[in-house]
């Protein structure tokens, strides 16, 4: 029987990782190549959390946010609104 457990707290990590390479370019492939793998990897239902995110730097001002969300928490209606407050912040 299915059963929905909702955590009274959460705490979402969000690591800054620093894509290696030398030129700019190659910085920029490997924050996509490591967020690509990021968005492949399954979710595990029974024991984390429903929602994955990392922020990838690119150089000095500039980073690429990934945000992996599960569908069964975040749909079309709750999208517009989380992409409203992020382009807000």
């Amino acid at each position: 029987q299915p059963l929905q457990v909702i955590a009274p707290d959460l705490l979402v990590a969000i690591p800054l990782i620093e894509s290696g390479g030398a030129s700019r370019a190659a910085r920029e492939a490997e924050a996509i190549r490591l967020a690509h793998a990021m968005i492949q990897r399954p979710f595990d239902l029974a024991s984390e959390p429903l929602l994955r995110a990392a922020l990838f730097e690119i150089d000095r001002n500039e980073r690429l946010l990934c945000l992996c969300i599960h569908h069964s928490i975040f749909d079309h209606w709750s999208a517009g609104i989380k992409l409203g407050e992020l382009g807000t912040l």
